[in-house]
Formats: C-alpha cells, structure tokens, sequence
C-alpha cells in the first residue's frame, strides 16, 4: 500500500510540473513575441519583393482662407413681356431664345375693337366742337346786352328788371359754353385714353436681353397681369449665395470672389454686390448676391455653381499630393518613406488646393510621402523610389558578375 500510495504522489508532483512548465514557456513566448515580429519585419527580403513607388514631400503652401458656397446662378436682370390692355394676338414676333433689344416690337394685338371705338369717340368730339362757336358767341352777345342793360339802368333809362334779365341770359350762356366745354374735355379724354391704348397693342421688349419662357400663341386673347415671355438680361449674372451665421463676419459687400462651374475650367470673377440685413428664420443664413461680368454669355442663368470668396489673411499650410490619400471618411491614411519600408500613417484632412490636398494632423513638413502604388502597399512593405536603380536581380547578378570575370 506504501508503494502505490508513493506512485500516486509521484504522478502527482509531475503534472505539477508539467504544468509550470508550460506557464513558463507561455510567458516566455508572450514576453518576445515583438521582438519576433520585429526579427520577422527586419528580415532580408529579396529585391524582387520590394514595391516601386513616388515620394513627394509634404511641404508648407502659402494661402488665402477661402470660403466656398453653393450657388444658383441668374439672370442679371428680369423683364415680364405682358398686355397692358386686353387683346387677341394676330402677330408674334420673336422667336424663343432669340436676343433683342429694349423696345423691340414682340407681340401684336388686334386692333379693329380700338380703332372703331376710336372713330366713334373722334366723331362725338368733332361734333361737340362743331358748336362751341355758337356757344361762344351766345356767351359774347350777352356779355354785350348785360353790359347795356347796366348802363341804361345806371343812366336811369331802364328799369331794375331789363338788366336783372340780361344778367340771368348771361348766366345761362356762360353755363351752356362751360357744359359744352366740359363735354369736349371728356371725348378729348376718351380719344387719346383710346390712341394710347392702341399704342398700347404693340407689346414690346422691357430690356436687352433674350427671351425666354415662352406663353403666348397667335389667336390666343390675352389680359393685363399675365405673363407672356420674359426677356432675361445675361451680360451680367447674379451668383446667389447663403452665407451662415457663422460667416457673416467675414463676408463684405464689396468684397472679390470667385465663380466656377462644374465642367469649365474657367473661373469667373466677380464682386459681392449685396448681403441681406436679416437672416433666415428657416435657415439662420444670409442671403448674398455676386455680381459677375458676362460678356460672352458662358454662364448660363439657372445653373449651379460654387462660389470661392476670400475670408482672411495669408496662412502657411501642410499639404500633399491629393493622389496620396488612401481611406474613407474619418478614416484617411497615407504611407511614409520610413528608410526604404512604407509605414501607414493615419491623417486628417483640411481643404483641397488644385491637386494638392491640406494635412491638419499626422505628418510633418519635410516627411517623404508616397504618392504610387498605394493600393498595393501594405505597412512595413519594402520599397523603392522610382528614381532610384533597383538592386540587380538572376540573370542580371550572373551576367555581371561574367563582365567582371572577363
């Protein structure tokens, strides 16, 4: 019983043993296993393996802070093609999109309505005027017989009575020419209410400009108040804005900016010509306008367009080549030339600057970065500068070493 009972307490005392011993091979092994990682990283790569890159810089750029918008473009100036008078349309004269100038017949409305109004109210006038010599020379006879009467009466040759009825034909001969008057006035009135009128038949361009919006047709009748065409005015564009309160500050009539459109390589400058008193109470924004010169009509009216202005002083920059940057959103890296081995390193982004990009945080300036390849490089790659000569590799090692023997 004494031997088995030995046995048991050996076998036990073993796997004692047996156990500390793998605790200690476990922390021995955790303890080194970056310096493995190390000894792997730093181990001789062939110069087959070794990936061909460009390194650019990261270097210090001079700029002026810019605030860009979002921008909808219009016409400089807006004028409604509409009917002051009532009418049928018997002749259009424009074509839609076609440039005229301010004054331009565009539109003619039947005239037959007017024109006999016209004759009408022109009869009754010459008609009226026809007996204001009468009138007149009623008034003047007794103007004389009153003026008689009133000597005779003074003279004491006539009674109260003569002179108080010439008094009373004089009145009345006063009041008929006056009435007669007054009805000459009105057909007066009415004839040259009905000329203007039909002056008024010929509808013509309010501005320069092109027509547009087309909304009228030949027999159509149209009223006052609607809309026929409009002749839009583009020689000038107004770049419309929304500035945020955050902005309003920095931003002055006045001030220059610059208007680019997508596709056109040509930016556009301009002037801030207006910015709202008062913010939107939906959008807390201030609405701005940029008044851009647009002789050639490029800008067209109705488009989309961003708009640069400068808010501030000249500042130093961080930048890189855009085609550096690998990543999403809140998650940009680039690789840096770490001695011959591509290290990825996490950055943050600023503004763009043609095809240079800003670096807030991450680099430093003078630091090597590489801008080919990225999509195949991965951290601690081996790599080498398109510039320099790669190292030489089977048949180039033998053959030179065959030149050497020679």
């Amino acid at each position: 019983m004494i031997k088995v009972s030995e046995k048991m307490n050996m076998k036990k005392v073993i796997s004692y043993l047996a156990i500390v011993l793998l605790f200690v091979i476990g922390f021995i092994f955790y303890r080194n296993m970056d310096s493995w990682a190390v000894l792997q990283k730093d181990r001789p790569v062939s110069a087959d393996s070794k990936v061909t890159v460009e390194v650019r810089k990261a270097e210090t750029l001079t700029i002026l802070p810019t605030s860009t918008y979002d921008a909808t473009l219009l016409a400089g100036e807006e004028g409604v093609v509409g009917a002051e008078v009532p009418g049928k349309v018997v002749q259009i004269s424009f074509k839609e999109g076609e440039a005229v100038k301010k004054g331009a017949p565009l539109i003619t409305l039947d005239s037959q309505d007017l024109n006999d109004q016209l004759k009408s109210t022109q009869a009754q006038l010459a008609a009226v005027q026809a007996t204001l010599p009468k009138a007149q020379a009623n008034v003047e006879i007794s103007q004389r017989n009153y003026n008689h009467a009133k000597a005779l009466y003074e003279a004491g040759a006539a009674a109260a009575n003569d002179l108080s009825d010439a008094g009373t034909a004089l009145k009345v001969a006063q009041a008929d020419l006056a009435a007669l008057q007054a009805n000459i006035g009105a057909a007066q009135s009415g004839v040259d209410r009905l000329q203007h009128s039909l002056a008024k038949l010929v509808i013509k361009a309010p501005a320069d400009g092109f027509v547009e919006d087309k909304n009228v047709a030949v027999g159509a009748y149209v009223a006052p108040g609607v809309s026929l065409a409009m002749v839009k005015n583009t020689s000038t564009i107004q770049a419309v804005i929304k500035i945020p309160q955050a902005d309003a500050a920095k931003i002055k009539v006045g001030q220059k900016a610059n208007v680019r459109v997508s596709g056109d390589s040509q930016e556009y400058e301009g002037t801030v010509s207006y910015i709202s008193a008062a913010a939107s109470m939906a959008s807390r924004t201030f609405m701005a306008k940029v008044e851009v010169p647009n002789k050639d009509n490029k800008l067209k009216a109705g488009i989309y367009a961003n708009v640069d202005i400068v808010s501030g002083s000249e500042v130093s920059v961080l930048v890189i080549p855009l085609k550096a940057v690998a990543g999403s959103e809140g998650s940009y890296y680039v690789f840096t030339d770490d001695n011959g081995v591509a290290r990825r390193t996490e950055v943050t982004l600023g503004e763009t600057h043609d095809d240079l990009i800003e670096i807030k945080a991450g680099l430093a300036a003078g630091t090597g970065v590489i801008c080919s390849n990225i999509n195949v490089l991965q951290d601690g790659d081996l790599i080498v500068t398109a510039e320099q000569p790669t190292a030489p590799t089977g048949e180039q090692s033998l053959a030179a070493a065959a030149g050497q023997g020679e």
